[in-house]
């Protein structure tokens, strides 16, 4: 997990590419003592916003970031006024700066937006403060781009204009008139977690007993929208009955579709919704699916609703993730949308990747996995009825709920619920970061693993992606690989054709660009790889 950046009061929440469509989606709760105020007036031709800021009561030294792209690829900040005039702070080209003096600010500028060409891509550097740094976002598909809570909770009015423009409550509650929108975010913070898409969305919603899920695709998905529908309601409904006092009343699930990697699967949670987006694959793939959707739900709870403190944020990832995860396949199991083989096939593949390795935004969802079953194992040895689910029941009830966690608050609270001393365990396998014994504890629940040789399928290419100039490049090639033989060295810029599927024995068709625009096809080869996987161990033979 990357480091989080110095708190602001409001950072960048405009982005990219406007030859399409604007959207967003946000909580409506207006209750605050003083707002912000947004007008936002578009020009798909010209590709510009026109944006006017009105920041309320704003202190001295107090450090604010306007809406703003940043500086990514192609794209132009420029202030038209700034008022009080005298002495204005200077702003950078990220749009931040800092107040010289208590006042209420009013800043007009212009965001100039990039056409980028087919072969470039959106890069998102931080689709959370956490985030890692190697999320792809391509033309007409979602960006998110949030900032830091802090202590101001404003009122933040967004007004949107123009003919092109349309906000989500257009879209879902059809309460504004067209070409004009307003809606309000409980504050500045609420509204850069805000989503904004491009293209022309489509919706389904949906009611439970407790919450109204709405799903948001794009065309690329709406095959699988009703799939996701189903599925995403009834995973929902079983998180929403257990811990029904902190279920949000209303959910919306964007859902969009990767081009750019037929297997890809990859999602994030924000208090009221989660977005995930899947490769044609992936989309096909039920556990695939269904794994990714669970688990970013019950984000709204592990992770949204329950905060992890900043300083500690990557050491917290085994209870975020790998708890979350262990809860996600328990309920897809509970309502039998996977069975103990698809469960055992993902353990298989998390340990293979991760088992051997602390290195990686992914190997806390194995280690967390192991250690929730570690735990849930420990109060079953000893007879109570305590489970892990169980424990987010109870602190739905408990004061604890509001705090913001780092390990040893983690471990407090799980001591609290079961009345079990879990210093030693703690010191052990979280704090010293010892080798949890998950050989043991996968015994315990009569899973072994076993050697076998598997195929894999490559080109000998592995892809980087270049954040500066917005491209996908070669990282490396294996000697005598199909790519080397094409002589793709690294850094060359590639393009895959839609829905590539890098890892299928199908023959890959790709773009490059140096020495000039071509189109080849490397064969996929296949190979051999020692491969370790989980099953039921073998029926102890009786004496």
């Amino acid at each position: 997990m990357s480091p989080t950046p110095p708190l602001t009061r409001r950072e960048r929440i405009l982005n990219k590419y406007t030859s399409l469509l604007i959207f967003l989606a946000t909580t409506i709760a207006p209750n605050a003592a003083r707002a912000d105020e947004y007008a936002i007036q578009a020009n798909t031709d010209a590709n510009t916003l026109s944006i006017t800021a009105k920041l309320s009561d704003v202190s001295n030294g107090e450090k604010l970031c306007l809406p703003a792209f940043g500086q990514r690829y192609g794209e132009q900040f420029v202030i038209g006024e700034f008022s009080p005039t005298h002495n204005p702070p200077p702003i950078d080209d990220a749009g931040c700066f800092v107040a010289n003096h208590d006042a209420s600010y009013t800043i007009r500028y212009q965001l100039t937006m990039a056409q980028l060409p087919d072969d470039r891509y959106w890069f998102a550097s931080k689709l959370s403060p956490h985030a890692s740094n190697n999320f792809m976002a391509f033309p007409g598909e979602s960006l998110f781009i949030e900032r830091n809570l802090t202590t101001q909770q404003n009122d933040t009015i967004v007004r949107v204009y123009g003919a092109p423009a349309q906000s989500t409550l257009q879209i879902l509650k059809q309460s504004a008139p067209p070409q004009v929108a307003a809606f309000t975010a409980p504050s500045a913070y609420e509204l850069t977690r805000s989503y904004w898409t491009f293209g022309s969305p489509q919706t389904l919603q949906t009611k439970t007993k407790s919450t109204t899920l709405t799903i948001v695709y794009d065309t690329a998905t709406a095959q699988h929208a009703r799939t996701i529908q189903r599925e995403a309601t009834r995973i929902w409904d079983y998180y929403a009955q257990a811990i029904p006092s902190k279920a949000p009343r209303h959910i919306t699930i964007f859902a969009f579709h990767a081009r750019f990697d037929a297997l890809y699967h990859h999602g994030f949670a924000r208090p009221n919704g989660i977005v995930i987006q899947l490769g044609r694959t992936s989309a096909t793939q039920p556990a695939q699916r269904r794994i990714l959707i669970a688990h970013e739900l019950f984000h709204l709870f592990n992770g949204e609703s329950v905060q992890f403190s900043t300083s500690d944020y990557g050491t917290t990832a085994w209870f975020r993730e790998g708890m979350t995860q262990y809860i996600a396949l328990q309920t897809l199991r509970s309502l039998s949308l996977l069975d103990d083989s698809q469960i055992n096939a993902w353990l298989s593949d998390a340990y293979q990747r991760n088992a051997h390795t602390t290195n990686g935004d992914d190997f806390a969802y194995y280690y967390g996995y192991i250690i929730s079953l570690a735990i849930e194992q420990q109060w079953q040895i000893y007879q109570t009825p305590h489970t892990i689910l169980g424990f987010w029941q109870w602190l739905a009830r408990q004061p604890y709920w509001s705090l913001t966690y780092n390990n040893n608050g983690l471990r407090s609270i799980l001591s609290a619920y079961s009345s079990f001393d879990f210093d030693d365990f703690f010191a052990r396998y979280i704090d010293d970061t010892r080798q949890l014994p998950a050989t043991a504890i996968l015994q315990r629940a009569n899973l072994c693993t076993y050697k076998s040789k598997q195929l894999r399928y490559s080109t000998g290419l592995t892809y980087a992606i270049d954040a500066h100039n917005a491209a996908l490049i070669v990282h490396k090639t294996l000697p005598q690989s199909p790519a080397a033989q094409a002589e793709l060295t690294p850094g060359t810029r590639i393009a895959p054709t839609d829905d590539t599927d890098w890892t299928s024995p199908t023959d890959k068709t790709i773009r490059t660009f140096r020495p000039a625009p071509s189109t080849i096809r490397l064969p996929t080869l296949p190979y051999a790889i020692d491969a370790e996987t989980i099953a039921p161990c073998p029926p102890t033979p009786h004496k």
